[in-house]
């Protein structure tokens, strides 16, 4: 996990998947594979995105 991953997220993975983002909310879940700010590239976390559907993507 690096520390540009959400805006990767949502500016490449989410429209090359050709959908888009429902705007407004999304959900994070951290847990013990979450080390910390300090540790990113040693974590992880989930992070749902609500998509629309039919999308925008590329």
């Amino acid at each position: 996990m690096s520390g540009d991953w959400m805006g990767r997220l949502f500016s490449v993975v989410v429209p090359d998947l050709g959908r888009a983002a429902a705007p407004g909310f999304s959900f994070e879940l951290y847990d013990s594979r979450f080390k910390g700010m300090d540790k990113l590239m040693e974590s992880e976390l989930e992070y749902w995105i609500p998509l629309l559907a039919g999308g925008s993507g590329r």
